[in-house]
């Protein structure tokens, strides 16, 4: 394959500095492992319990336009609507950012409960916000329909909440077994680096061995007198024309 010792040596060199770079390359390319994905996954299961602090927000504000309403108090009644809308976009937003994608099939399905109730417990939290200041019996009314989506909204909650700590376990397990493969991946390389290498610095020493052997032994042969002896070296390197020029002599 290379016709000289020199070449081979080189090549040689060459092939260990790549080997000790792909090690080191594959080190670098382990050092957080699916880190970031488990970190989105720590982030979808915290993001609906932070939002569903609003909903007391929004429950309070609600109730807050239903007693302004009994009472006649036009300003607390047209400041608590304000913020019950106020409160109302930050739950959209909340829900808008909230992804299970990487969750679990069934927990996906209870948040996906939990977005369900959300949609309609803003509704009617709407509907009281609409309401005309007056008309009370129809706040009531409303006001009964509001407490139940926003009891059936706490009780889907309740259960999602529920499945977040299985889904953190499983998620720290993946992420040990991701850390624990990647950290394999180094040893991997070098051990099959170390291989490559020892077949190639053998491949290369035996075709600088084999010929210094039957040098060595044709000396020895021609010291004892047997002046006939031949090496007859086929190798294209250095060590080819030594043999030639030694047969020569003979």
């Amino acid at each position: 394959m290379f016709k000289t010792i020199r070449t081979k040596l080189i090549a040689l060199s060459v092939l260990a500095i790549t080997l000790i770079a792909a090690v080191g390359v594959s080190a670098n390319f382990v050092d957080t492992p699916k880190v970031k994905s488990s970190g989105v996954g720590v982030a979808e299961m915290i993001a609906p319990m932070q939002t569903s602090a609003t909903y007391e927000l929004v429950r309070a504000d609600v109730l807050q336009i239903l007693h302004a309403g009994k009472s006649g108090e036009i300003l607390v009644h047209d400041e608590a609507v304000q913020a019950l809308n106020d409160h109302l976009k930050t739950l959209a937003d909340g829900m808008a950012k909230n992804s299970a994608a990487s969750l679990s099939n069934k927990t996906r399905q209870a948040f996906a409960k939990v977005s369900s109730d959300v949609g309609n417990f803003v509704k009617t939290a709407q509907d009281v916000g609409a309401l005309p200041l007056a008309d009370v019996g129809a706040a009531d009314a409303q006001m009964a329909l509001f407490d139940e989506a926003y009891k059936t909204l706490k009780a889907d909650q309740a259960v999602a909440n529920q499945l977040i700590p299985t889904e953190m376990d499983a998620l720290r397990k993946a992420e040990n077994e991701a850390m624990q493969q990647s950290n394999n991946l180094p040893l991997i390389v070098m051990v099959a680096a170390l291989i490559i290498f020892a077949l190639f610095a053998y491949v290369a020493y035996r075709s600088i061995a084999k010929p210094l052997q039957q040098l060595q032994l044709a000396s020895a042969q021609i010291e004892a007198g047997a002046y006939d002896v031949r090496v007859n070296l086929r190798t294209q390197n250095e060590l080819g024309v030594v043999g030639q020029a030694f047969d020569k002599l003979l």
